[in-house]
């Protein structure tokens, strides 16, 4: 099993180094050659600042779409907007930027699969037309573009059983790794019409921990334990019976 000094990101002089070094120590192996982009969203055009409530968040092409703000540019990678007011719980921030590290391991399988975009490329302009032709208008117009299948299968888009396999390992590791305490990930419960967090960590058995060793894009590319599969198919039918208006 890899070892690794916990808490490193702590000693990081600037809050965007804390959240690079933070990466590194809960995503080894294939992430480690992925530069990681940090933005702080009051220093981005209104159209990309973080909603009311929202600490953070990324997508597919969130590099892409903020090129002309990053410097120096060092190929694809996961880029990450934080709201200002976050930063005042480093604690806290790392746990939001842990929640979108999992969107983008979920976002790279889902276009590793369907061969809309190659996440790891290092082509600077590699994006597809839709893309390209909205990036300059907004976080929700990219987020359209780069959306999987629109229709209401799960209660939370963008939040599926891949994402929330992902987050059980990430919060494990946010705990053994990066040495926070209490990390929130906030990756279920029912503000995403879900069975609360500890229930499905619970149900992750000790995979988190059996997979240390494994890279997120091979976690998510493990199908996840039953248990796990089977609680959220369980969420998914009693939520879609409370809104049978989303069908």
């Amino acid at each position: 099993m890899t070892t690794i000094k916990r808490g490193k990101w702590r000693h990081a002089s600037t809050w965007r180094d804390q959240v690079r070094t933070f990466v590194r120590e809960v995503s080894p192996h294939k992430m480690d050659h992925v530069p990681v982009y940090p933005f702080l969203d009051s220093e981005l055009p209104e159209a990309f600042q973080c909603e009311v409530g929202t600490e953070a968040y990324t997508n597919g092409v969130l590099d892409l779409a903020l090129r002309e703000h990053i410097d120096p540019w060092k190929g694809r990678g996961f880029g990450v907007v934080v709201a200002a007011e976050a930063r005042s719980c480093p604690e806290r921030l790392m746990s939001s930027v842990s929640h979108e590290l999992a969107h983008f391991a979920d976002l790279t399988v889902i276009a590793g699969r369907n061969g809309f975009l190659d996440l790891l490329a290092n082509d600077p302009v590699r994006m597809s037309p839709a893309v390209r032709g909205c990036a300059s208008k907004g976080i929700e117009a990219i987020h359209a573009s780069v959306s999987r299948d629109r229709t209401e299968t799960v209660p939370w888009a963008h939040h599926g059983l891949i994402f929330i396999w992902l987050c059980c390992h990430l919060e494990y590791r946010v705990w053994e790794w990066a040495d926070i305490v209490q990390p929130h990930l906030g990756f279920a419960g029912p503000f995403y019409g879900l069975s609360p967090t500890d229930i499905y960590l619970r149900a992750a058995g000790t995979a988190p921990r059996d997979m240390m060793n494994s890279s997120l894009l091979e976690i998510a590319a493990t199908p996840p334990p039953d248990a796990i599969t089977e609680l959220f198919a369980r969420d998914c039918e009693v939520w879609h019976a409370a809104h049978p208006e989303r069908h």
